[in-house]
C-alpha cells in the first residue's frame, strides 16, 4: 500500500483545455523532499538526522544515500560521504550522476586517478554531461597531464560554448604549457562573457607578470581585487609585482596582507623573506624564510620550478636572486634541505 501525503499542481493542455493534474508524492518522496528543503535552508544536522531515517526505511533506494553522502559533503566529512555513495554505486550501478558524485568526493580526498576513473564511467554512461569533462580536466591538471586536461576542457566548450570558466580554465592550462599567447585570448573571451571573473582577470596579470609587462600586470590584480577582496594570492602576486615596479612600501603591504588572509600560504613569507633581506632586515628575513619552510619544506625546490618557467630576463633574475638569499639564510640555519638540493649557488645581490 502507497501513502499519499503530498502532491503537487500542475497546468496542463488538452483538447486546448487548461486542466490541473495533480500528481501525487508517495511517503518516500515526501520525505526525500523534506530533506532537500533542510539542505537548501543550510540546516545540515536536521538535514542529516532526516537522511538517516531515510537510510533505515529505504535500505534499498540509492537516492538516500547519495543524499546523505551530499550531506557529509557539505559538512566535509568526506569519508563518511565515500562510504554512502559507494553504496549508492551498489544498488544503482547505471546512474551517471553516481559515479560523478563519487568522483568528486575522490577529488577532495586528492585521489584524482581514482576521481578520473570515475569521472570517466559517468562520461561512458552520459556523455552530454558538461561539468564531468570541466572536473576530470582538472584532476587531470593536478596530474599534469596537460593533453588530457586540455582535450576534456575543449569538450566542455563545445558542450558549454557560453560557459565563461570554461575558457579561464583552458586558460589556465595553456599557460602551463608556456601557450601565453593562446592564454591570454581565452582570458579575454572569458571576461567577455562574464567581466566578474576575476579568475581569468587575476591569470591575465600573471602572464603580464611573465612577459615582464609589470604596470599591466599590477593593474589586472587590482581589478582582480576588487572582485575578490578575500583572496591572498591575488594580494601575493601584486606585492611580487609592485616590487618589480620599485614601489617597495606597497609590496610589503601586499604580501602581509596576503599572510593575514592565509597565514600558512608559504610562498608570501618566501618572498618577504628576500624583501626584508633587501631591506636589509636580516633577523626579519631570517623569520620568514624559516616561516617558509616550516609550511613546506620543498621550498627551495619550488624556487626552482619558477626560475624554470619564467622567460623574462628581469623576471627571471628576481627569482634566482630570491632563490639564493633563501639559501643563504636556510643553510645557515642549520636547515637539512630535501633530497634534491638546488641548483642555483650564486650569492645573493645585497
Amino acid at each position: 500500500m502507497v501513502l499519499f501525503l503530498g502532491s503537487f499542481i500542475i497546468d496542463a493542455n488538452q483538447e486546448g483545455q487548461k486542466q490541473k493534474i495533480e500528481i501525487k508524492l508517495s511517503q518516500e518522496q515526501s520525505e526525500l523532499l523534506k530533506c532537500q528543503g533542510l539542505i537548501k535552508q543550510n540546516k545540515l544536522e536536521e538535514a542529516l538526522t532526516c537522511a538517516a531515517k531515510l537510510v533505515i526505511d529505504y535500505p534499498k533506494n540509492s537516492a538516500v544515500f547519495s543524499l546523505r553522502g551530499q550531506i557529509y559533503f557539505m559538512k566535509g566529512e568526506y569519508k563518511a560521504a565515500l562510504a554512502d555513495v559507494n553504496r549508492a554505486v551498489s544498488l544503482a550501478p547505471e546512474d551517471s550522476t553516481i559515479y560523478f558524485n563519487r568522483g568528486v568526493i575522490y577529488f577532495k580526498l586528492r585521489d584524482y586517478h581514482a576521481a578520473i576513473k570515475d569521472f570517466s564511467q559517468s562520461i561512458k554512461l552520459n556523455p552530454k554531461n558538461a561539468n564531468v569533462y570541466h572536473w576530470r580536466a582538472s584532476a587531470y591538471q593536478l596530474l599534469e597531464k596537460h593533453r588530457e586536461a586540455l582535450g576534456d576542457i575543449d569538450k566542455y566548450i563545445e558542450l558549454m560554448p557560453k560557459a565563461s570558466n570554461g575558457y579561464s580554465k583552458r586558460a589556465k592550462i595553456l599557460y602551463e604549457l608556456k601557450r601565453t599567447g593562446q592564454a591570454l585570448s581565452d582570458c579575454d573571451r572569458a571576461e567577455a562573457l562574464d567581466p566578474k571573473n576575476f579568475i581569468a582577470i587575476n591569470l591575465k596579470g600573471l602572464i603580464y607578470l611573465m612577459k615582464g609587462e609589470f604596470e599591466n600586470a599590477r593593474l589586472e590584480f587590482n581589478k582582480a581585487i576588487k572582485l575578490n577582496p578575500g583572496d591572498n594570492a591575488i594580494y601575493n602576486n601584486r606585492g611580487v609585482c609592485c616590487w618589480l615596479l620599485g614601489k617597495r612600501k606597497e609590496a610589503i603591504r601586499d604580501l602581509k596582507k596576503s599572510i593575514q588572509l592565509s597565514p600558512k600560504f608559504f610562498k608570501s613569507y618566501y618572498h618577504l623573506g628576500y624583501f626584508m633581506h633587501r631591506e636589509n632586515d636580516r633577523d626579519k628575513a631570517k623569520t620568514y624564510f624559516l616561516r617558509a619552510f616550516a609550511l613546506f619544506p620543498r621550498v627551495l625546490q619550488h624556487g626552482e620550478k619558477v626560475i624554470e618557467f619564467t622567460t623574462n630576463p628581469r623576471l627571471n633574475r628576481f627569482a634566482r636572486d630570491e632563490l639564493a638569499a633563501a639559501k643563504e639564510y636556510l643553510m645557515a640555519a642549520g636547515k637539512i634541505l630535501p633530497a634534491g638540493e638546488t641548483k642555483v649557488d650564486a650569492k645573493p645581490s645585497q
